[in-house]
C-alpha cells in the first residue's frame, strides 16, 4: 500500500495542510528547516494508521479533542482508500 495524500487537518503546528506524494515515485524524500514540521508529519501518518496514543505531543495548537488527520492510500491492486482520524477513545477512524 502507497500513501498518495496526508492532510493534517488539525495536527502539531499545521492546519489544512496537504501533502500529496507522487504514486509512481520509488522514493520520496523530505526536506526542510528545523522544526518545520517533518517530525510531526511522519508521526501523523502513524497516528493514522495506528490511532492516536492516550498522550499525545501534538495538541500544542489545537486542544487534544479537536486532531483530525486524514489520507488516502492506494492499494496493490490498484483500489484508492480514503480515512480520517480523530483524537478519541472509541469510534476514532472515520470515512474519507
Amino acid at each position: 500500500m502507497r500513501i498518495e495524500q496526508l492532510a493534517l487537518e488539525r495536527y502539531g503546528v499545521f492546519t489544512d495542510r496537504v501533502l500529496s506524494f507522487a504514486p509512481q515515485a520509488s522514493l520520496h524524500v523530505v526536506l526542510g528547516a528545523n522544526e518545520a514540521g517533518k517530525t510531526s508529519a511522519l508521526t501523523a501518518i502513524g497516528d493514522l494508521l495506528f490511532g492516536f496514543g492516550t498522550r499525545t505531543d501534538y495538541d500544542f495548537k489545537h486542544d487534544s479533542k479537536l486532531l483530525r488527520i486524514g489520507g488516502s492510500f492506494r492499494h496493490s491492486d490498484g483500489r484508492l482508500i480514503a480515512a480520517r482520524r480523530r483524537k478519541g477513545n472509541k469510534n476514532t477512524l472515520l470515512d474519507g
